[in-house]
């Protein structure tokens, strides 16, 4: 590493500062208590993620936020409770229409030490599927699953319209626990993010904080952040990440471990180099 472990824990406290300040100063929507996972992670209404015209009788609230990191966009949302899950799928379909290719990556089990993080929308995925496709006039075409090495499970659903193709991918990454860090030997996480991951990329894990913060920052430094002459390195970038993504949605690289981590995969691929 460019900066040692001292280094490292006084930048992550001060970001930590500028997170309570934030949190604090920047309004939040406080007016959907039923549908938050978590009273303490509320979206900020700057960068709150809306669904319009919503089909489920509700006034387009979700949990989620818009995070852009040099024209780059991602949607960072909890995992979807029994009572959001029509509006969780909603999103993917607004976002479907819009942008014709969505990839979801979900970075948490569906029950983590006797406690559910997310519920389960993975056991009727291809059903559910199905019934968006019939409500919003889409031609299921085809559904594929894919198994790597049982630490990430994949689904692809293949849909058109008037002449126009769509897909959903989703890609569900095990093993990775709450507030810790994904198996840094797993090569997985590098495979999807070599991939081009579509024209809208949701992002969640239980909280839609620590580990998709982590995902976030670790995937644009790995496929768009390229320094030019004069600019800051990788290593030098991820402060500057974390402390954006923050402006955008609470407690993004949630734990020092998850902000530790980005400086063990980035700064010591650069100094190998």
């Amino acid at each position: 590493m460019t900066k040692d472990i001292n280094e490292i824990h006084k930048e992550f406290e001060k970001l930590q500062l500028e997170d309570r300040y934030n949190y604090a100063t920047i309004p939040k929507d406080t007016n959907h208590t039923p549908y938050n996972r978590y009273r303490d992670i509320l979206p900020y209404i700057h960068s709150q993620y809306k669904i319009k015209n919503s089909r489920s009788g509700n006034d387009g609230y979700i949990n989620a936020n818009i995070i852009k990191l040099g024209g780059h966009r991602y949607i960072a949302t909890q995992g979807p409770l029994k009572n959001t899950i029509n509006r969780f799928w909603e999103m993917i379909f607004q976002e479907l229409i819009e942008k014709e290719e969505v990839i979801i990556v979900m970075l948490t089990e569906l029950e983590e030490m006797g406690r559910e993080k997310c519920y389960d929308y993975i056991s009727n995925f291809h059903e559910t599927i199905e019934k968006y496709c019939s409500k919003y006039g889409l031609l299921l075409r085809n559904f594929e699953e894919e198994d790597w090495d049982n630490r990430v499970e994949v689904r692809r659903a293949y849909m058109s319209k008037n002449g126009y193709e769509f897909t959903i991918e989703h890609y569900w990454v095990r093993e990775w626990p709450d507030f810790g860090i994904p198996n840094e030997n797993d090569g997985n996480l590098e495979v999807i993010k070599k991939r081009d991951l579509g024209r809208s990329v949701i992002v969640h894990c239980s909280a839609g904080v620590g580990r998709s913060g982590t995902f976030i920052a670790s995937d644009y430094l790995y496929k768009f952040y390229e320094p030019k002459e004069g600019e800051k390195s990788k290593c030098d970038k991820i402060y500057d990440i974390v402390s954006e993504m923050r402006k955008s949605r609470v407690m993004m690289v949630q734990k020092f471990e998850q902000y530790e981590y980005l400086y063990r995969l980035f700064c010591n691929k650069e100094e190998s180099n």
